[in-house]
């Protein structure tokens, strides 16, 4: 299986694991975007990744106003689905493959 997860160092320096919820990828501003939640809160956020030559990355902040109203389209529309495939049982997991349970 995939690992899921980034850590973010704050610039207090402490470590957040977060786990992503999705990445996607934008012909209109050609950037590529992930979206994450950390572990243990509810608020969700997002970055644009920037991959480097040894196959990392580099996240770095999402400035412009009209990029971030298609993120919270985006993220509406994982919401929605993610609903659709737990029966509306979800209670804010971040993804059950559709056996939520509510739990």
């Amino acid at each position: 299986m995939e690992d899921r997860t980034i850590i973010i160092t704050t610039d207090d320096g402490k470590e957040l694991i977060c786990d992503i919820l999705f990445t996607f990828f934008s012909d209109e501003w050609n950037k590529n975007f992930v979206v994450f939640q950390p572990r243990g809160e509810e608020r969700v956020s997002a970055a644009i990744f920037e991959e480097g030559q040894n196959g990392e990355g580099a996240l770095t902040a999402i400035e412009s106003e009209e990029e971030w109203e298609f993120v919270e389209e985006l993220l509406n529309d994982y919401y929605d689905n993610l609903e659709e495939k737990c029966g509306g049982n979800c209670d804010g997991c971040s993804g059950c493959g559709g056996d939520c349970n509510g739990e």
